[in-house]
């Protein structure tokens, strides 16, 4: 999966198709960061990947980046995401941005692996009429 999945030609490729679409987020002309995301229609979208690397993690990079996407898109409503049940730190992440286990799934990804997911939901806060 990895192989296919995260292999440089292949995120070359839809980085080049623009389909889905990639965030990169730099410091001093070094990316420290990543969102693959996609827009399934006007109100909701679908994160593809979502990455921070390791020494950069638990300093607001990640959760910066996910607010600036929600105001770059601000009629987003929804937004889904499948993350590894075992991934303690994205599942604790995805929480502290506001998204909830929407359900459970395992896929076959060929091979006798499967990717043990959470589907996680985030959705856009109601504000009250004022």
């Amino acid at each position: 999966m990895l192989g296919k999945m995260y292999a440089a030609e292949t995120l070359r490729d839809q980085i080049t198709k623009g389909s889905p679409q990639f965030y990169m987020v730099e410091n001093e002309n070094e990316a420290i960061a990543f969102i693959s995301w996609e827009n399934k229609n006007a109100s909701e979208a679908f994160i593809h990947k979502f990455y921070v690397l390791n020494d950069k993690q638990r300093k607001g990079v990640g959760m910066n980046a996910f607010n600036d996407l929600l105001l770059e898109f601000p009629d987003t409503k929804t937004i889904r995401l499948q993350v590894n049940r075992m991934n303690y730190t994205a599942v604790n992440f995805y929480f502290k941005c506001g998204f909830t286990i929407d359900s459970v799934a395992d896929f076959d990804i060929g091979g006798g692996y499967f990717m043990n997911d959470f589907i996680m939901l985030w959705k856009k806060p109601e504000v009250p009429n004022q």
